[in-house]
């Protein structure tokens, strides 16, 4: 029998998460409530006003683009109305030409920033391609390129996103399990024996479970305010400002309220007035026995707005901090710092801009300079085709006392037609200027070519308008210079997109759940992190580079240029040297070949010098980074001990973030019951080997066992130096001051060889 749907569970694990919640909100007075709706008000309206004309000249562009046509009589009755769709044109080759070059999830990289960040950049990596090919980032790429190429200019929000779920789960019965066996068994034998395995073999639970995830949306530029001037070199999180208008329904906002974040969810309840039906309408609805149910008040749209900015709050100061309210009537509904949401007080959005305006936040985009130019083909095209039905159908003249009726004629080839006096009916010229038109209309599409970059060679055809006598070499030069244009344009596409890849990475690293490295797997389906993923293994500050290829992204010339360097560095004594640069390099020829996995083919990378130990500043370093860092077995112990404790009293220690202090304080403690453990161990071997000479072990130390244990100096030679030791000392050694051993303990714990 299933397990029955729990609201016992439901209640408690959404106790637990409306007690997190209510934690991260801030209790504000009535009064500062109601200057902050009318604050984010009048920025609404402000922000909305100033973009009028800018919004109207996108509605006219995207108009075009999708050849939406008004009706015409001008200059007669039925004229032509044809749209060229020279825009349409424009905006698919650059979206077709931008998309594949501006981005290619095999050829993304994430740079290091710190020297500390580089031991995890190949996590990084990893991890970053399973969440961008989960997330199928690779969509919202598309939809990014079309939308700025389209506008101009776009805003993007990266948000971490929550949501609750009932999964139903299978768990099979011991029974069931011993079943299985046996028909494991059996087929094992060769008897082809099976088993059924029915359903009540098995035992269904529901389990309450919170689904977690990254995701990034376009949000419509008329949902989203900012001011439009910015100072120079600023970006998003300089803004006086930016708001995020969102249609929710009563429901959602009661669901909000539910979980904690909102509060006053029952004024807007009261204030939403609820359409009735009246009249003829509702006598006729009534007699059909129907109801008009998108007219509730649970069904009526509302308008939340999210406001970022700073705010003076009491006893915090001018914080940067999230307004939301409801504005249709006027609502405050909550407020959270920001530093609750983003550990370093970022804000989720990223504008983007084609072609950059100093100092403006808006941009601009080449088809909008195709549209104003269409503008004129399509009136030209249109007098033309204005201009050839007057030829065939042309105005005409007669007697009115002639008998001569035009609307009994229906025109047709070879048609005679019967008049009194050939003078009773004529038929009057009209000139056509179909040459000088057509001439016209490709000096337009010329034009159109040169200011957008977007022609017949970048659709991969030969140009009708620009021809050429030139060679093969010559078509490709022209192709060359071309594309330097294209290039701008891909990188004011790539930068905004880098920006979004950024904000994706931290909010990975700030709210991976536990437990998810089982999720994470590769090409051929298993685990890419088998030993588990930690949040310090994908730690650290990154700066996101794709490569930018007008082809596409070449996966072949990767692979080429990869197998160069292959065959280049092999040879390298450089490279020889040393395991861990052979490995490397191998990494990266199988890497181009789109293999993840790298270590199912040359093994985990080998140790680095730098990768055994490290020292106690750079310790102090990553610490203060609030960084994990472990123990290691090569550490010089004692120095380790009092180069924490000098830090841990320095100013830059003091200055530490409690979390980042306790941190701290645990590796020390590690570090002292290292030295402890050090010390008992030579403790336990001193007895056994005190009456030992220093010539035993060839000049000064005593033998190492053959077995590789460490060796024990004598006491007479404690603390001198370490000198070679007899040939059955051939144990490992490890790298500790005084023969060998702990700085300052008198035993001398030295390594097997010969100490």
């Amino acid at each position: 029998m299933p397990k029955e749907i729990s609201q016992k569970e439901v209640d408690k694990k959404l106790g637990e998460e409306l007690s997190k919640v209510k934690e991260m909100m801030l209790d504000l007075p009535t009064s500062l409530q109601d200057d902050m709706v009318a604050r984010v008000i009048d920025d609404v309206k402000l922000d909305e006003a100033a973009r009028k004309e800018y919004m109207e000249r996108r509605v006219k562009v995207l108009d075009a683009i999708e050849g939406k046509k008004t009706p015409k009589s001008d200059p007669f009755v039925n004229c032509a109305n044809v749209k060229t769709r020279v825009t349409a044109m424009v905006s698919e080759l650059l979206h077709a030409k931008l998309f594949p070059a501006v981005y290619n999830d095999e050829l993304t990289y994430w740079i290091p920033q710190e020297k500390s960040d580089v031991q995890t950049a190949e996590n990084v990596g990893k991890f970053m391609r399973w969440a961008l090919r989960s997330m199928k980032f690779a969509t919202f790429v598309d939809d990014f390129v079309r939308s700025l190429v389209n506008e101009g200019s776009n805003v993007t929000k990266v948000r971490w996103e929550a949501e609750w779920k009932w999964v139903q789960r299978k768990i099979p019965k011991t029974d069931t399990v011993i079943k299985r066996i046996k028909n494991v068994l059996l087929n094992m034998m060769g008897r082809r024996v099976s088993k059924k395995v029915n359903e009540v073999d098995y035992d269904i639970i529901y389990d309450y479970k919170k689904f977690e995830k990254c995701t990034c949306e376009l949000v419509p530029l008329e949902d989203v305010g900012f001011p439009f001037w910015g100072i120079p070199g600023g970006d998003e999180d300089k803004l006086r400002h930016i708001w995020h208008r969102t249609r929710p329904y009563l429901s959602d906002l009661k669901l909000k309220e539910e979980s904690g974040y909102f509060i006053n969810v029952s004024k807007i309840d009261e204030q939403v007035e609820k359409p009735l039906i009246a009249g003829t309408e509702k006598a006729k609805m009534d007699a059909e026995g129907s109801r008009q149910v998108d007219l509730k008040k649970e069904n009526t749209p509302l308008e939340q707005v999210e406001w970022y900015g700073k705010w003076n709050i009491p006893n915090m100061g001018f914080i940067e901090v999230i307004i939301w309210i409801e504005s249709k009537t006027k609502t405050f509904l909550g407020a959270m710092p920001l530093v609750n949401v983003s550990r370093i007080c970022k804000r989720p959005f990223v504008i983007g801009q084609l072609v950059r305006r100093p100092n403006r936040m808006l941009g601009s985009t080449p088809v909008d300079i195709a549209c104003e130019i269409e503008e004129e083909i399509n009136t030209i095209h249109n007098q033309r085709l204005d201009a050839g039905t007057m030829s065939i159908i042309p105005i005409g003249l007669y007697r009115a006392a002639s008998g001569f009726t035009p609307e009994d004629i229906q025109i047709r080839p070879g048609l005679w037609i019967p008049v009194d006096d050939i003078d009773d009916a004529k038929y009057l010229t009209m000139p056509n200027n179909t040459l000088v038109s057509f001439q016209e209309e490709k000096m337009l599409l010329e034009l159109v070519e040169k200011v957008t970059s977007a022609g017949a060679y970048q659709a991969g055809q030969e140009s009708m308008q620009n021809r050429t006598k030139a060679t093969k070499g010559g078509t490709l030069a022209l192709i060359q210079q071309g594309e330097q244009r294209f290039q701008v344009l891909a990188k004011g596409t790539q930068q905004p997109l880098s920006k979004v890849l950024t904000h994706i990475l931290q909010n990975w690293q700030q709210n991976a759940p536990a437990g998810m490295e089982e999720r994470i797997l590769g090409d051929t389906g298993d685990p890419i992190f088998p030993e588990g993923l930690s949040p310090e293994d994908i730690a650290g500050n990154y700066d996101n580079y794709t490569t930018l290829e007008a082809t596409g992204g070449s996966k072949q010339m990767e692979m080429q240029i990869a197998a160069m360097i292959y065959e280049a560095f092999m040879q390298n004594p450089l490279t020889q040297s040393n395991p861990a640069y052979i490995w490397q390099v191998s990494a990266d020829a199988l890497r181009a070949a789109g293999k993840v996995e790298v270590e199912r083919y040359i093994g985990p990378k080998p140790k680095l010098p730098l990768d055994i130990a490290k020292g106690v500043n750079e310790e102090n370093m990553l610490l203060l980074q609030n960084r994990q860092v472990k123990v290691s077995p090569m550490d010089n112990v004692m120095e380790h001990v009092l180069g924490h404790m000098y830090f841990r009293e320095s100013p830059q220690g003091m200055s530490m973030t409690p979390e980042a202090l306790q941190k701290l304080d645990a590796h020390i403690q590690e570090t002292k019951m290292q030295l402890l453990q050090a010390m008992q161990q030579q403790a336990s071997v001193v007895p056994e080997t005190v009456e030992m000479t220093g010539a035993e072990g060839g000049q000064g130390g005593t033998v190492g066992p053959a077995q590789g244990t460490p060796g024990v100096g004598s006491v007479e030679n404690a603390g001198a130096q370490t000198q070679p030791g007899g040939p059955a000392g051939a144990g490992p050694g490890t790298n500790m001051p005084g023969q060998g051993g702990i700085q300052g303990v008198p035993s001398g714990i030295g390594p097997g060889q010969g100490l």
